[in-house]
């Protein structure tokens, strides 16, 4: 044999032994190592970061046994704070510094940003409940360490924030009530202080046209499914009545209760409402039959607005009607009232009156968009009817600069 095929002949050895290598190298670091597909999906600077943290501090080690803490019950004016101890379980030194908290209200403390190996920092979460709303609440922040496994602590407080007083519900809406009907709601009042709440019978303007029966109760099947309510200490129960002869159109009436709780010594229910006349009604431009006031809308002084509304009496009584307007509040805001326009017969008879109303142009700066104050702007007319003798409007509008 030849020299050369002699040296190709081993040149070809040599390659296919250095593949038979290569191969059973791969093969030992796949069965050693395993294939890791996180680092298919990570972002090249967090990897670096990852390795540089590892490089430097390669068995710094956080560890944090509760990161969530229960307050359980909390008033809404209270403040409150929790200790999170941090301890360090590695070999080396444990940095910590505060990132981010999730709100305003809520701040992080550390006792100490580097913890040598066995070392505890207390991380305090503290908590400012003066906005707070009633209801469950979650709040805290995160830590930032130099632990490759755990570059991100998280803390946070939790409970439910709740008044002295919880009134459920919270106001009273009776959206239509015929003029010669009643009605009545359920309210129930949780008190949430050691001390068993104390409630008096409460007082009010209308006694007339309004009742309200006040007694002692428990926690009832729906309160005890009831995250917060089931933490009441004490429930009393009230029904109110709306008793008939209001006159038609919006109203509103204020309860005034007091409590032996010093916290929150006295408070208010408000009830609000709409009545109507089976032969009444009111159409037009501004009209809102779901609250039932006229809105003006809003302009400026030296500008005025006009709308025009419908009043139309229906039913066999229609005829006797004799729409008269009894009082404006405020007294300069303009009003005409057109004579009635009789349509119909004996079977089917409707009056109709048309109202203008006007905010004029030497109008002072008002503001009388909330028909739900005591200063409202209200329209009050005499009907002539005996089943609904009064109707009344409550008109929205301002008058800015």
């Amino acid at each position: 044999m030849s020299s050369f095929k002699l040296t190709l002949i081993l040149i070809l050895f040599s390659v296919i032994l250095g593949v038979l290598v290569g191969i059973g190298t791969s093969i030992s670091a796949l069965t050693v190592n395993g294939w890791n597909p996180e680092l298919e999906y990570k972002k090249h600077a967090d990897i670096m970061l990852e390795a540089a943290a590892k490089a430097s501090n390669p068995n710094a080690k956080a560890l944090v046994e509760n990161s969530v803490y229960d307050f359980g019950i909390k008033g809404v004016q209270e403040k409150g704070q929790h200790d999170f101890p941090i301890k360090n379980i590695g070999t080396a030194v444990l940095t910590l510094e505060v990132n981010r908290t999730t709100c305003t209200c809520t701040g992080i403390d550390l006792s100490s940003k580097s913890l040598k190996p066995g070392e505890t920092a207390i991380a305090t979460v503290r908590y400012d409940a003066e906005r707070a709303i009633t209801g469950p609440y979650q709040q805290g922040g995160t830590i930032v360490t130099n632990d490759p496994e755990n570059r991100e602590i998280v803390l946070s407080v939790k409970g439910i924030f709740t008044s002295p007083i919880v009134v459920s519900p919270s106001s009273i809406l009776f959206p239509t009530i015929p003029a010669s009907e009643s009605r009545s709601a359920v309210i129930r009042f949780y008190g949430f202080e050691k001390t068993p709440l104390q409630l008096e019978t409460p007082e009010w303007n209308d006694h007339n046209h309004f009742e309200f029966h006040l007694q002692p109760s428990e926690l009832n099947e729906a309160d005890q499914a009831d995250s917060m309510r089931k933490n009441a200490g004490s429930v009393y129960e009230g029904r109110v009545t709306v008793k008939p002869g209001l006159p038609v159109g919006t109203f509103q009436e204020k309860f005034f209760f007091k409590s032996n709780y010093s916290s929150e010594p006295a408070f208010e229910l408000s009830v609000r409402g709409q009545i109507t006349g089976s032969g009444v009604s009111i159409s037009g431009m501004g009209f809102n039959k779901e609250t039932g006031c006229v809105l003006l809308g809003k302009t400026s002084i030296g500008q005025k607005i006009v709308k025009d509304i419908s009043i139309q009496f229906t039913g066999t009584t229609a005829f006797r009607a004799d729409l008269k307007i009894r009082e404006i509040k405020p007294v300069w805001l303009k009003t005409n009232l057109s004579e009635p326009r009789d349509l119909g017969g004996e079977s089917v008879r409707r009056r109709l009156y048309s109202l203008t109303l006007e905010v004029p142009t030497d109008a002072p700066v008002c503001n009388f968009l909330k028909s739900d104050e005591e200063n409202v702007a209200m329209i009050t007319l005499e009907t002539g009817l005996d089943d609904t003798p009064t109707l009344k409007l409550p008109v929205q509008f301002a008058v800015e600069q």
